[in-house]
């Protein structure tokens, strides 16, 4: 029992703020996956450690310009926003694949830890690494880097969020947590009740559910 709680501290951190940083940057290696808290949803991220030209320690992510609400569609649009890029308001509408027309400048980005922070809390969570074997740290740290301003078309949350991103880079499996769970209770409320539940009620239910793990 206490062999089996020490292994999950090792793969998952308390939550950090930005006062915090020195903390976290003493426990933090090349290759973990980041998790950042929103509200609504969970961000991901790869961290990377130090690098040029901002010699500060930094992450790998799904971002856009895209400046989002945290609404209904706030946990699907974890890649989407990232609390360092401009702040502007365009139109997004949810295509009936779900992709969303608004999502065209979604890119993979290197930037700096504390900025894609801001105000919010984070945590150093590998706890996938108790379902699938993680590649060596520096491999992932590479995997991450390598994809660094790619641009990704025709955005979908339920097929490419930012934790399919992190998961395919250290495990190499595009697989979303979060997702999976919005889908299993919005399925659930319809087999029980004979009606699906909203997508925002789904997804907080879901959301409470997933951050219990």
């Amino acid at each position: 029992m206490y062999a089996a709680m020490a292994s999950m501290i090792s793969l998952r951190s308390r939550w950090f703020r930005l006062e915090d940083m020195d903390e976290i940057f003493s426990l933090l290696q090349e290759g973990d996956l980041l998790e950042f808290d929103r509200g609504n949803y969970s961000h991901w991220a790869v961290y990377v450690g130090i690098q040029e030209p901002c010699n500060e320690a930094c992450i790998v992510h799904n971002a856009s310009s895209l400046s989002l609400s945290n609404g209904m569609w706030g946990l699907t649009f974890a890649s989407c926003h990232s609390v360092s890029s401009d702040s502007k308001q365009k139109s997004h509408k949810r295509r009936r694949d779900g992709s969303f027309s608004g999502c065209s400048k979604v890119t993979v980005r290197l930037e700096k830890l504390i900025d894609v922070l801001g105000s919010d809390q984070v945590r150093i969570n590998n706890t996938r690494d108790r379902l699938w074997s993680p590649y060596d740290s520096q491999v992932v740290k590479q995997r991450a880097l390598n994809k660094v301003s790619e641009r990704i078309s025709n955005y979908n949350a339920l097929n490419y969020n930012c934790e399919h991103f992190v998961n395919d880079c250290r495990y190499g499996r595009l697989v979303s947590m979060q997702m999976i769970a919005v889908v299993g209770i919005a399925a659930a409320s319809t087999a029980i009740f004979g009606s699906a539940l909203t997508a925002a009620m789904a997804a907080k239910i879901a959301f409470m559910i997933y951050r219990r793990r």
